[in-house]
């Protein structure tokens, strides 16, 4: 009974890490879809902004507060979600270390 324990934890802790892995590159993925979605919404909202100002002969103004905080967050969310995805190896095996030691 010792022999069949031991020997279905190697294959408990493979499943576990693919989990943790598929987790892991599901969330990055989800963090870069979305920071991509939301700066092109940013983007397009400023071009829309500065064309309306020139289209109604108003004086064009720079980027509004809100706009640059919008595209500094979702950088960041892409570079977050980049790097969940593409470190989800190396991430799950910390995770597992500090979860079991």
């Amino acid at each position: 009974m010792a022999n069949s324990e031991s020997s279905d934890r190697p294959d408990a802790e493979a499943y576990e890490k693919n989990l943790l892995n598929v987790g892991l590159f599901l969330i990055g993925v989800y963090a870069c879809v979305f920071g991509l979605i939301d700066l092109l919404y940013f983007e397009s909202l400023r071009v829309a902004e500065n064309a309306f100002a020139e289209a109604n002969k108003m004086d064009t103004y720079g980027r509004s507060p809100e706009t640059t905080a919008g595209r500094i967050t979702n950088i960041a969310q892409i570079i977050i979600g980049g790097i969940l995805t593409a470190g989800r190896r190396g991430l799950s095996r910390l995770f597992y270390k500090v979860r079991y030691g």
